[in-house]
């Protein structure tokens, strides 16, 4: 893959995270409570995601939610409790878009389920489901967990940066990122290889999705 194509796949990240950022200025009364996310790797290109969602709605109505979907990845729903699918599926840009219906106003709580599979060059990353509302700017209510396979260990660079018991890693956010990156080294198996132009431009895209994060806190603080 040429660099301005693997560019163009790194960014979305940005992309992503810029939607549900600008969610908060045309939609200011829906808000994201808190969230909880559970990734178990499975193997280095092939994760299973829990995410239990949390929101604060102003009207009855559908929520539209992202999961990023680079080239060449799949990602299958498993299951959705606390809310209903009202529309089919639709791919916009690198991402699959899904509509949630909610019964009310106030509080809701809903849990997706789901499995993303990525090709080779996309391997030790996992897409984060995102509803398209953004959280307060204030709170930091979302937890993240991730497991690796037993024989495995951390190999550094991950994004959010983890704290590790064995294989098991914790990160507490403010905000939900549109993915994570898990590397990670099997004993005996090369482990997490990434060529330097690559890894170059992940850590740009990761710089991007964090100076919007940054920017929308201090516009809500104001």
């Amino acid at each position: 893959m040429d660099v301005r194509r693997r560019w163009r796949l790194v960014t979305s990240g940005a992309a992503m995270a810029g939607i549900v950022l600008c969610a908060g200025g045309s939609v200011a009364a829906n808000v994201l409570l808190a969230a909880r996310v559970q990734i178990a790797m499975t193997d280095p290109r092939t994760c299973d995601v829990t995410t239990s969602i949390a929101l604060g709605l102003d009207r009855a109505g559908d929520i539209e939610q992202r999961v990023q979907r680079l080239e060449g990845s799949r990602v299958e729903l498993l299951g959705i409790s606390g809310a209903h699918q009202t529309a089919p599926p639709r791919a916009i840009g690198l991402t699959d878009a899904y509509l949630f219906g909610f019964a009310g106003a106030g509080n809701a709580r809903y849990e997706v389920r789901y499995r993303a599979t990525q090709p080779d060059e996309w391997a030790y990353r996992c897409p984060v489901w995102l509803p398209t509302v953004a959280a307060d700017g204030h709170s930091r209510n979302v937890d993240i967990e991730v497991t690796l396979p037993s024989d495995a260990e951390p190999a550094g660079g991950s994004f959010p940066a983890f704290q590790w018991h064995g294989t098991t890693g914790r990160a507490t956010l403010g905000n939900l990122p549109a993915f994570v990156r898990l590397p990670y080294a099997v004993p005996g198996q090369s482990g997490a290889p990434m060529h330097d132009v690559g890894r170059i431009m992940e850590l740009a895209a990761i710089a991007l999705v964090v100076t919007g994060m940054t920017v929308w806190v201090i516009r809500r603080r104001r």
